[in-house]
């Protein structure tokens, strides 16, 4: 039994034999309730309790974030949902551990409550999250701002100089992507060495799985003083991943060598070729521990349908085609009517998304590996099938080439014909391949069910109004959907793209808005 004073933060705890608490905190006397139970009082904090749980105390309803953190609101709209509190929570009093909540369960604000709770603690002194490139901005900086304003955040992105010159400025939050640790490794583990960085987070941590590689030994060398480290991903691997992960963030959890390991959790078929033991994930189970993991058939107060705004920079063609063309139509601001802006809002969007139709009526495609990394992680982190839509046909060929080198797909379009068409979505929703189908969403009809995907991928805004876009969302959402959390992704590269999703999201007509959306844009 134990009664939490949250105006003097202790904790009284109520023990048969309280000497074994009085041991750890000697300073703090033993004293009696009326009915003659003897009691010990000891401070509520997280360091207490942690000792208090090794000690085999109960301390589920314990925890100090429950009784002094006033949860935000996510979106600055949305309580935070039940497994979000307790993932806060777990982090909060776990210094080394992994969070393994399957994807789109909101590990990211999770992270974000605990660290903002041990800022206000004194406990987190600056903190860096270590997260793949595509999330760096519109993931990360994003929802720190729309769940804790107050808290500034730095991206350590560009040339040596201009990461270092961030680094040795007083944010809050240092975000970095992987590989970024490698130009600034020495400089970053001096300031986790001096105590500035306290805490480090990797968001994707299999991109850690290889201890082999500079960019783990990098982030080890970091890491080794650091107070608290976090591992996060939703989906952890097979063992020879798991190897790497458990190594950097519970280094006294593997203390054997890689070939040990292997052999505790796989079988060599031949030569070249090893596969798992049929215990092997109760091994990883063993070694990942302390961890949280919530599956999204566990959490039942999940949203129906999750919408998110994905940022894929624009390569530097597009960025000097687009600068170029938004200049001179600036030079033209004077004659715009509704018709030119529509006309001019379409040839930026081409850019933005890859293929531009020439005067000649030919097709100039452009570079657009920068984008399309952000479209593969986003089709990566897919628990089923992807759709993905895109305005124009030059742009759906461009997608088939580049989504084809790592994922079957199929096209669905205009030039598709009705019974090919009828036999690939049959495919879509039946089969194991197609896993990404590319399509305009002027294609998707009523009463056309696609739920054998999960994920919506708009790569630009639709040009066709709200209508279609509302028509092309609801293809997943059905009662044959199985994921918990399917989404619809708006990947933009350009402020143009980034307002007409808005508006669209908004229910507000594009052909009304765009000549207001056009002019303000080519005004900033």
């Amino acid at each position: 039994m134990a009664a939490v004073d949250t105006a003097t933060q202790t904790v009284t705890i109520k023990s048969r034999d309280p000497s074994k608490i009085k041991a750890v905190f000697p300073e703090y006397e033993v004293g009696f309730t009326n009915t003659g139970a003897e009691v010990i009082r000891v401070p509520h904090t997280i360091e207490s309790i942690r000792v208090l749980a090794n000690l085999g105390v109960k301390t589920k309803n314990l925890s100090p974030i429950n009784y002094y953190y006033g949860f935000p609101k996510i979106k600055g709209v949305y309580a935070p949902m039940k497994h979000q509190i307790e993932t806060a929570r777990f982090l909060s009093e776990n210094p080394r551990a992994f969070c393994l909540n399957q994807p789109r369960t909101g590990k990211t604000a999770s992270v974000i409550m605990a660290l903002d709770f041990l800022k206000q603690q004194g406990i987190a002194k600056s903190i860096l999250v270590v997260a793949p490139r595509s999330c760096l901005r519109d993931v990360w900086e994003t929802e720190i701002f729309g769940l804790v304003p107050s808290m500034s955040v730095a991206v350590l992105h560009g040339t040596k100089q201009q990461r270092l010159k961030l680094l040795a400025q007083n944010y809050d939050v240092f975000i970095i992507n992987p590989d970024g640790i490698k130009v600034i490794s020495a400089e970053l583990q001096k300031a986790v060495e001096q105590g500035r960085i306290n805490v480090v987070v990797f968001d994707e941590v299999t991109d850690f799985a290889n201890p082999q590689s500079e960019r783990w030994k990098c982030a080890n060398r970091v890491t080794k003083t650091a107070k608290y480290v976090w591992g996060l991903t939703g989906t952890p691997g097979g063992p020879e991943g798991v190897y790497g992960m458990v190594k950097l963030i519970l280094p006294h959890n593997m203390d054997c060598s890689f070939s040990s390991w292997r052999d505790r959790t796989m079988v060599q078929v031949n030569t070249h070729k090893w596969v798992t033991r049929t215990s092997y994930l109760e091994s990883i189970f063993a070694v990942m521990q302390p961890n949280i993991c919530f599956k999204k058939d566990d959490i039942m107060d999940l949203p129906p349908l999750q919408q998110f705004d994905r940022m894929g920079q624009l390569s530097k063609e597009q960025e000097s085609l687009y600068t170029s063309v938004r200049k001179f139509m600036r030079s033209d601001m004077a004659n715009i009517t509704a018709q030119s802006a529509a006309v001019a809002t379409s040839k930026l969007m081409q850019i933005a998304t890859g293929a531009v139709k020439t005067d000649e009526d030919k097709v100039q495609y452009l570079d657009i590996a920068p984008r399309m990394e952000v479209l593969l992680d986003i089709i990566k982190e897919a628990e089923y099938k992807v759709l993905v839509f895109a305005p124009f046909t030059g742009v759906i060929d461009l997608l088939e080439r580049e989504i084809s080198k790592h994922y079957s797909c199929a096209v669905v379009d205009g030039r598709t014909a009705g019974h090919k068409r009828d036999a690939i979505f049959n495919s879509f929703r039946l089969q194991k391949d197609p896993h990404v189908l590319i399509a305009h969403p002027k294609t998707m009809s009523f009463g056309l069910e696609l739920a054998s995907a999960d994920t919506i991928v708009f790569w630009g805004a639709p040009l066709n109004g709200t209508f279609v876009y509302q028509q092309a969302i609801e293809r997943i959402n059905s009662k044959l959907q199985k994921s918990k959390t399917p989404a619809v992704v708006h990947l933009y590269s350009t402020p143009i793209e980034s307002k007409l999703f808005t508006a669209l999201k908004a229910g507000i007509d594009i052909n009304t808005a765009v000549l207001d959306i056009f002019k303000e844009v080519i005004s900033e």
